[in-house]
């Protein structure tokens, strides 16, 4: 992605698709993997605590 790094956040929000190569998805389901099943155990992870703290944890 090219994006200003000030604009960053709002970049992000915009992005409403993006294409890969099945090397590439199966990379981001192996993380996605390995994140859930931080969550559904002790949630300590990098990645799940950071999502245990922010606002969206709750919902």
């Amino acid at each position: 992605m090219d994006y200003d790094h000030e604009e960053e956040e709002r970049a992000l929000t915009q992005v409403r698709a993006f294409t890969a190569d099945r090397a590439a998805l199966g990379a981001l389901m192996e993380h996605l993997n390995v994140i859930w099943t931080d969550i559904e155990g002790d949630c300590e992870g990098d990645l799940a605590e950071l999502w245990r703290e922010s606002s969206a944890f709750e919902k």
